[in-house]
């Protein structure tokens, strides 16, 4: 059974969901807010923004390509830290067993002191930065898995878009996650419901927004529990 939190983007799961169901009305509903708050941000001059967009990190493929020890939670808060950063690492070593994974990660980003909106990334304050998370269910072939995108600031604007969002595939170079579904449209649309769904991340869990100033790490390394999951 999947239910809500009040007033929160999260949606807690249980661990007897049938991972099987195809995309929810809330993924196709967020993404149809995704897409409209995009055009605005495409078609709004930069002081006419939100605050918090001062703050959005510049796109750097450069510096997340060969990169084999930061996944994507590193790329999403914008630190290396070369252990493959995993959800509540920053304050707290997380044990995440298989079952309720979900609730186990979220429960750890927030201790992370990543404060989740509702289905509008527009919605951080002055000192935030907008994150997305995703997570792919368990089958018999693939295990449970998150997924992290993050919004950057374009310094080379394409299809007028100033702001994209990226993300960072484990060990794999950081990309922008662009769709080609909209490559024949004005904005052309950066669409990370799309992309995470091509990946069977097809539960979204939400928009994060995370702290302009990083905290200092108190966890044991991220690497292993990274290596730890493939004896489960």
């Amino acid at each position: 059974m999947m239910l809500e939190q009040e007033d929160q983007s999260i949606q807690v799961v249980s661990a007897n969901d049938n991972w099987s169901d195809r995309l929810t009305n809330k993924f196709n509903s967020a993404q149809k807010r995704f897409f409209e708050d995009m055009e605005f941000v495409a078609e709004t001059q930069d002081e006419q923004l939100p605050e918090f967009f001062e703050n959005i990190p510049v796109w750097d493929q450069g510096k997340w390509s060969r990169d084999y020890s930061n996944n994507c939670y590193n790329f999403a808060l914008n630190r290396k830290t070369n252990d493959f950063l995993q959800p509540g690492d920053i304050n707290v070593y997380p044990e995440l067993a298989t079952e309720d994974y979900i609730n186990k990660i979220i429960k750890n980003t927030a201790n992370d002191n990543l404060r989740p909106l509702k289905y509008s990334f527009m919605e951080c304050r002055a000192d935030e930065i907008p994150v997305a998370l995703f997570f792919r269910p368990r089958t018999e072939n693939q295990s449970n898995d998150f997924h992290w995108f993050a919004l950057r600031k374009n310094k080379r604007p394409k299809n007028n878009l100033s702001y994209i969002w990226a993300h960072k595939q484990g060990a794999r170079n950081a990309e922008i996650t662009e769709d080609k579904i909209f490559s024949d449209k004005k904005l052309g649309h950066i669409d990370i419901f799309n992309s995470a769904s091509q990946y069977n991340y097809n539960h979204f869990a939400g928009f994060f927004a995370t702290p302009k100033h990083a905290e200092p790490i108190k966890k044991t390394s991220g690497l292993i529990y990274f290596l730890n999951s493939f004896k489960r």
